[in-house]
């Protein structure tokens, strides 16, 4: 006889099911009426994260692949229409997290601007890049950050990086809005990281500004973060460290990462391999202080860590999953302290660079 909890999960499965199936048709039906549909798609698929702690194993799956063939459906008509007539925004495609659309500033409203391209900076150290993402400042080039920024209210509608080589990038909110804003105060959105090499990029002082982190391609890489009470997806990446604190984890087609975490349900690993777990470390070693943190972030570190219950959606034996395992002995605090390292001398900075990357998996 099937127990009570079981009994509930199945019936809340249920319902998600049927939920899925109906916002998929209103947003084809909204898609071929030429509506925006892309905050509908990051929803549906911040409420699948959120239903895996009880969906069963066919269902997430399936569901993952229903949502998949909707993005590309509607990626697929959003390039028809861009090479035939759309004029009124852009936009540009997201991961499994989505669409982001951005509007475009009507020319009627909008006082004609000049700007300014700056081809160099004599004055900015090698090594390690400190990125002050702001307001005036919000169209990167090709291995610069991007940040779609609201000058008036300050609020972020867009966070990503690509095809970063060989940097250290520290990421920051522009220091009016820092000095100006609680945590909750700063609006959230979804972060992208894609096609990064040899790089250290350090997310902990915009966490409070997270959403969902999506990672894709990511190759001899550090990506360190600060806790933010949402989920966090890498595909198709090797030979990495990852330092996150959030609700859901989930790695596919990944091969040799550390990952040290904070989770509050059960990492979930697919198609993957050399995958190791060990605890997120302390606040006093990451340099952060719980007042920093939004109240979210806080009740999720609060929460039980599950970063040694992993499910391995390969691996259906009663057997302990190959795959994956804890990772016996967990970088020190001296280590994290290297993120630290004074920045204004260039050669240090590249040095703490390598000593970080050198604690890499493959290297050990």
């Amino acid at each position: 006889m099937a127990s009570a909890g079981s009994s509930a999960n199945a019936n809340a499965a249920q319902r998600f099911w049927d939920y899925f199936h109906a916002q998929k048709r209103l947003i084809d039906e909204k898609s071929l009426q030429n509506e925006d549909v892309g905050q509908m798609v990051r929803d549906l698929d911040s409420a699948l994260r959120e239903a895996l702690v009880y969906l069963p194993p066919y269902d997430q799956k399936k569901l993952s692949k229903d949502l998949d063939s909707l993005r590309l459906a509607i990626q697929q008509k959003g390039r028809r229409d861009v090479d035939g007539q759309t004029k009124g925004g852009t936009f540009t495609t997201g991961s499994r997290s989505g669409f982001k659309f951005k509007s475009a500033q009507s020319k009627s409203t909008t006082p004609a601007t000049t700007k300014t391209t700056t081809t160099s900076n004599p004055t900015k150290k090698a090594g390690r890049d400190d990125d002050v993402l702001s307001a005036d400042n919000n169209e990167p080039s090709k291995n610069n950050p991007k940040l779609s920024n609201n000058a008036t209210t300050g609020s972020t509608s867009a966070l990503s990086f690509a095809c970063v080589t060989n940097e250290w990038k520290t990421v920051t909110f522009p220091q009016q809005l820092v000095s100006t804003a609680a945590p909750e105060a700063v609006d959230q959105t979804d972060c992208e990281l894609r096609d990064i090499s040899n790089s250290i990029i350090d997310l902990r002082r915009v966490s409070n500004a997270i959403r969902a982190l999506n990672c894709h391609r990511l190759k001899n890489s550090i990506i360190i973060c600060g806790p933010f009470a949402g989920s966090a997806t890498v595909r198709g990446s090797v030979n990495c460290i990852l330092v996150l604190a959030v609700r859901q984890m989930r790695l596919e087609n990944s091969s040799t990462i550390d990952v040290y975490l904070h989770c509050s349900s059960r990492p979930i690993i697919e198609k993957s391999s050399g995958i190791r777990f060990a605890p997120y470390p302390p606040a006093s070693s990451l340099s952060y202080h719980h007042s920093s943190l939004s109240a979210g972030a806080r009740d999720l570190l609060a929460l039980p860590n599950m970063f040694d219950a992993v499910d391995d959606f390969n691996w259906l034996r009663r057997q302990p999953s190959p795959n994956w395992s804890t990772n016996p002995s967990p970088l020190a605090n001296v280590v994290w302290s290297e993120f630290e390292t004074c920045t204004n001398d260039a050669e240090s900075s590249a040095i703490s660079k390598e000593k970080l990357l050198a604690f890499l998996p493959q290297n050990h």
